[in-house]
């Protein structure tokens, strides 16, 4: 609840109603603080509202490049790790089943694309969130089995963060005798994801999917519109660089993330 609630605050929309609502607080007692802060919420809600401003911080904390041939032949993964995300809960045109959402459905296509290439085991990742009925490994499963004719090797259903997905997927796989894994999540996430895993003692190699940045140093002039669409990429730009500055602070060593001693390659998620 304390969470969700901070989340709200720090992060677009939030940010610019708390900005606002003290500067009409302080309007009597203070007018130009006041004045200053709503025109820094008005401000702040124009420049995080356009595509200009969301697709080039995007570039800040996705890969450069997708995954390679190179880098496969070079780490040769064991397995498969594709994270949860959304969903969407009793579909009524699925008989009320929970289904994925957008991001998730992303993650989960390019796990089939890359699995049908490389026919690795898949473990998916993914607890019940906060008023979820059933574990997003659960849905997960169903959907590789029903839309892609792929059998999800392990579901792990307990996590509620990416660092339990690492934590988790980590306790599988290493009984196993699984330690190099392709992890499959969306670009703008990969660098949190890969830190925790690596810090779960695995060795990873990142398959970055769906890219948010701009392909191209050229903008249009509707670039500098407010939009939905911008303000949704900078909320994602946001809440990754907090989810990193949270982990850093509370999960990674003061040295940083763990990189695992076992004998592989390692490739950044920046590229």
């Amino acid at each position: 609840m304390i969470y969700l609630l901070t989340k709200s605050i720090l992060l677009p929309p939030g940010i610019f109603v708390v900005l606002g609502a003290a500067g009409i607080f302080l309007h009597r007692r203070h007018p130009a603080l006041s004045l200053g802060l709503l025109c820094c919420s008005t401000l702040l809600l124009w420049a995080m509202s356009t595509l200009l401003v969301g697709k080039y911080t995007m570039r800040l904390i996705e890969p450069d490049r997708p995954l390679s041939q190179h880098q496969l032949d070079v780490f040769q993964p064991q397995a498969i790790v594709v994270l949860g995300a959304d969903r969407t809960n009793s579909s009524p045109e699925y008989g009320g089943a929970d289904q994925p959402g957008l991001h998730l459905l992303m993650r989960l296509r390019y796990a089939a694309t890359v699995h049908r290439q490389y026919p690795l085991p898949i473990l998916v990742s993914g607890g019940t969130g906060y008023s979820d009925r059933i574990a997003q490994a659960e849905v997960m499963a169903e959907v590789l089995k029903r839309d892609f004719q792929i059998a999800a090797k392990w579901k792990e259903g307990r996590s509620m963060t990416t660092w339990e997905n690492a934590t988790y997927s980590s306790a599988i796989l290493q009984p196993a005798g699984i330690d190099r894994v392709l992890l499959v999540t969306e670009a703008f996430h990969m660098q949190r994801a890969v830190a925790s895993f690596r810090s779960a003692g695995l060795c990873i190699l990142p398959a970055p999917t769906f890219f948010l940045g701009p392909t191209e140093r050229s903008h249009a002039w509707q670039d500098f519109i407010p939009r939905a669409a911008g303000l949704e990429l900078t909320q994602l730009v946001l809440h990754e660089a907090l989810g990193l500055l949270y982990y850093k602070l509370f999960y990674f060593s003061p040295d940083g993330p763990r990189v695992s001693n076992l004998p592989c390659p390692q490739f950044s998620p920046n590229g």
